[in-house]
């Protein structure tokens, strides 16, 4: 995705085969961002992750923060964020929940 400069939106489904779908962008300057999970009709959850090694793997202790409501309830990370590439990650905590949403990079 590259340097998150102006909005960006992202529409997609989570579903029995894809129970998670990653993001990853990059920030060049010290700035606060927003990650907006909506239009969900079953339940997902959000998180932040830093890719220090750039590596685009979501290992262990790289996650920032998480957003994790129940229900069909939207989800909010705000973050202010240095430089650095950066994932969101949209996943389904349940199995056999499917649902489509609209992600927010802001």
């Amino acid at each position: 995705m590259g340097e998150v400069n102006d909005p960006v939106t992202f529409y997609n489904v989570l579903e029995d085969v894809n129970t998670a779908d990653t993001y990853k962008f990059s920030v060049e300057t010290k700035r606060s961002l927003t990650l907006s999970l909506k239009d969900l009709y079953a339940n997902a959850d959000l998180r932040l992750i830093q890719d220090k090694s750039g590596n685009g793997i979501l290992d262990p202790g790289k996650e920032l923060k998480r957003s994790a409501a129940l229900g069909n309830t939207s989800e909010t990370i705000t973050r202010v964020l240095n430089p650095g590439d950066y994932i969101a990650q949209v996943y389904s905590p349940a199995q056999n929940e499917h649902t489509a949403y609209a992600l927010e990079i802001a």
